[in-house]
């Protein structure tokens, strides 16, 4: 078990699940990408996110949710909204006090992924 990786960083389990809770609201109120949450169950959700990011942060949690490409079709996600969810997830994880150097992984890990989230 790798104590400094982002998974332990964070929190663990109970701050990852934090950020998720107050990340979602923030998109729940953002014009440009909360139409995509329209007739989502948002706990399902928040607790599929928890488990994903805990997963992809190096967290001892098996993940066998659909992939990114699956999850996200037929949303037709943009660009535009892909870079405000980014942004938003930046300012989450700054008002939960989490390190520059942290930060840009994260933004680095959602910049790999976003091929498999836009337009789909």
């Amino acid at each position: 078990m790798e104590e400094t990786n982002l998974y332990y960083k964070l929190g663990g389990q109970k701050a990852i699940r934090a950020v998720v809770e107050e990340f979602y609201r923030r998109m729940l109120e953002d014009e440009l990408v909360n139409e995509a949450f329209r007739g989502i169950d948002m706990d399902r959700l928040r607790n599929h996110q928890t488990a994903f990011l805990s997963y992809a942060l190096g967290g001892p949690v098996e993940y066998d949710g659909r992939t990114l490409r699956e999850g996200h079709k037929g949303l037709n996600i943009t660009s535009e909204q892909y870079e405000r969810m980014i942004r938003i997830m930046n300012d989450t994880l700054r008002t939960f006090n989490v390190a520059d150097e942290d930060r840009v992984k994260i933004e680095a890990f959602l910049r790999s992924v976003k091929p498999f989230v836009v337009g789909q």
